[in-house]
């Protein structure tokens, strides 16, 4: 089925966002496990296997619509010099993406392509999850302080 240009558009833009994301989230991964923090390190992997199926849900819209999706450009990289700095850098990248997705999704709606705009719906409430995760975070450094918070953010 050959797809709205305007929607293969703003599927190929989407992409780009996910490659960025998987970076991110592994390098913040690995930060914090070399560091000790393994409970947020295991989230890191977590988030950056969901940006995985993200990408691999978006190609395979693109596929469907007779596009060849393009992964090859990553955006800038946000990456934290401490763990408090990479949850900062978490959230700002997933509000730049919540964004995008938001007005991504206008191109479906008069093209009547459900099936990217379900698609957008689902990236876009992962990405509503981790925000929430995200700013909790935030709110926990902010009541315990940050020494308290990275002790709870150890293993066992």
């Amino acid at each position: 089925m050959q797809g709205n240009p305007q929607v293969i558009h703003v599927l190929q833009a989407r992409l780009k966002n996910e490659p960025t994301a998987i970076s991110e989230c592994l390098v913040h991964q690995r930060m914090c496990k070399h560091r000790g923090f393994e409970k947020m390190a295991r989230k890191e992997h977590e988030e950056s296997i969901g940006e995985v199926r993200h990408a691999d849900l978006l190609m395979e819209r693109l596929f469907t619509l007779w596009a060849r999706p393009n992964p090859q450009h990553l955006g800038k990289l946000q990456i934290g010099e401490t763990l408090v700095d990479a949850l900062g850098c978490d959230l700002a990248s997933e509000k730049v993406a919540r964004a995008a997705l938001n007005d991504g999704m206008a191109p479906t709606g008069p093209s009547r392509d459900h099936v990217s705009q379900d698609i957008f719906n689902h990236v876009l409430e992962d990405s509503e999850v981790h925000i929430d995760f995200l700013e909790i975070r935030f709110e926990r450094v902010g009541n315990v302080g940050e020494q308290n918070c990275l002790r709870s953010q150890m293993g066992s």
